[in-house]
């Protein structure tokens, strides 16, 4: 039986996609005021809901937005949709090599 590795698996057009993906829907970036916990939102208002939060793909773009905005007592809160709890790599053996 031949081996093959996991990355040969899948086409590079299939991984760039993915890696893709990941990266626009991984980490989403929001502003919180430090006393109230509230997540600066679309709105420009305040809001408790984490999911009506304005979300930046970035810390330097969350970053630039409260620079503009002139925001104080701020923080960033780096969120992810995707939950991951545990990465297990691929080895040989495991892709059913030797």
């Amino acid at each position: 039986m031949k081996t093959v590795l996991p990355s040969q698996l899948v086409p590079t057009g299939i991984a760039d996609c993915d890696i893709k993906f990941l990266s626009r829907h991984a980490t989403k970036v929001l502003i919180q005021e430090t006393t109230t916990r509230r997540y600066l939102a679309r709105t420009g208002l305040w809001t408790i809901r984490p999911k009506e939060a304005m979300a930046f793909q970035a810390g330097s773009a969350a970053i630039e937005h409260l620079i503009l905005k002139k925001l104080k007592n701020v923080r960033l809160v780096f969120t992810r949709d995707i939950k991951v709890r545990e990465i297990f790599p691929l080895t040989k053996r495991s892709a059913g090599g030797s």
